[in-house]
């Protein structure tokens, strides 16, 4: 059997393991009977636990209350938009210098719907932004309650995280001063190498963040009325993730259309074919933002009707 069983409750929610976590130890051992756990039964017991937590957060079923599950949509939102965060910081890497590749009476539509992309991920990150200050007065009294210690081991990942970006983001600065334009953009692979892991690391520190921001709100106390402008707020986060998407879309569509080679990296009519590696990457991870943002926005309007029908 797995050497520490209780090791196993960890992907209960709190609730559930305090209530039927002894009773639940108990009967894995008198199942198992001395024998070993294997794999599946593990991976069975850890699926059953997410599902518990999915449906206490509210993420998913009918039980939870509607303070619930507008929480459970707007955390959905929340990390949504951490992936929008990563394709779009992405989009505009694959879109530098775009208009030099495009010839002036070609370039409208495709610097419009640029424009349209930034504009919408600007908006999204105010939101965010106006959501996190409405929370604060309950961050606030979390704290001075002593919720700290709650959340210290998140925050202090993400700090951690957070502060070896900022070196290695340094150390890659200094190095691009030291190198060409064309070393800069794929003639040396090992700052091709060193940028990706940068990038990963970035992707790292903003995953840590949006995963402290989780756990501290899941655990604070907060007002109905205070879920209530949260679940707003997200439903306008998830129209800017949608705006952002069809606008990064749009773009790439219509370069392709009218400068091909500029995915390539080539001289001007010299490739016919739009394929980006990059940005199929970065609409990727937009589309499946699009989808938890979308399943979010359908948990708030869940909460909506609940009170609705049970006023």
């Amino acid at each position: 059997m797995n050497r520490r069983p209780e090791r196993l409750l960890r992907w209960y929610p709190s609730a559930w393991r305090a209530r039927y976590g002894e009773e639940f130890l108990a009967l894995l051992e008198d199942q198992l009977d001395g024998e070993g756990l294997g794999w599946w039964p593990r991976a069975r017991i850890a699926a059953a636990g997410l599902r518990e937590r999915f449906h206490e957060s509210g993420i998913v079923g009918e039980a939870a209350s509607s303070d619930a599950r507008r929480r459970g949509g707007s955390l959905l939102v929340l990390a949504a938009w951490a992936g929008m965060v990563v394709g779009g910081v992405g989009l505009a890497k694959s879109a530098e210098h775009f208009s030099g590749a495009m010839a002036f009476s070609t370039r409208a539509d495709a610097q419009v719907a640029y424009d349209v992309a930034v504009g919408a991920g600007l908006v999204g990150s105010l939101l965010v932004v106006v959501a996190a200050l409405t929370c604060l007065p309950a961050f606030v009294r979390f704290i001075a309650s002593g919720g700290w210690t709650h959340v210290r081991g998140a925050v202090t990942r993400a700090l951690a995280a957070s502060a070896l970006l900022g070196v290695a983001t340094l150390g890659l600065v200094w190095w691009a001063h030291h190198l060409s334009a064309s070393q800069r953009n794929g003639g040396d692979a090992a700052y091709g190498v060193a940028f990706l892991l940068v990038a990963a690391l970035g992707v790292v520190a903003l995953s840590l963040w949006t995963a402290a921001a989780m756990n501290t709100v899941t655990t604070m106390e907060i007002d109905s009325l205070v879920w209530r402008v949260e679940g707003l707020l997200a439903v306008g986060v998830a129209g800017a993730a949608a705006c952002l998407t069809a606008s990064a879309l749009a773009w790439w569509l219509d370069v392709g259309r009218h400068a091909p080679w500029f995915f390539q990296g080539t001289a001007p009519k010299t490739s016919h074919f739009p394929w980006s590696t990059p940005m199929t990457l970065n609409v990727a991870i937009m589309l499946v933002s699009l989808v938890v943002a979308g399943w979010g926005v359908s948990r708030i309007a869940s909460a909506r009707l609940a009170l609705a029908s049970h006023p």
